[in-house]
């Protein structure tokens, strides 16, 4: 079965996702994403157009208020809109 393995590049440390590409290489084609301010701003802002608010209730280090401005969301929607692009009808982590 064909499939894909797409990584976004965040805090983690790139030998991390350079172990898990190298894992996944004969199996699966295999993507690791660093997205720019430009391209975390283009995403936040189809969020923002397609996506309501979802406040959040409680706080937490990152002063993140909602799910508009919560890195995490952002790279997944990203993740996810690229996957379906390329034909992927799931999401698994």
């Amino acid at each position: 079965i064909e499939h894909f393995a797409i990584g976004l590049l965040a805090e983690e440390a790139a030998d991390i996702f350079e172990d898990r590409a190298k894992f996944s290489v004969p199996t699966a084609e295999v993507n690791l994403v660093a997205m720019c301010e430009e391209d975390w701003g283009e995403e936040r802002t189809w969020l923002r157009n397609h996506v309501e608010p979802g406040a959040y209730t409680s706080f937490n280090d990152t002063g993140q208020v909602s799910l508009h401005h919560d890195y995490a969301a952002i790279g997944l929607s990203y993740i996810v809109r690229v996957s379906r692009d390329r034909g992927a009808l799931c999401y698994l982590s």
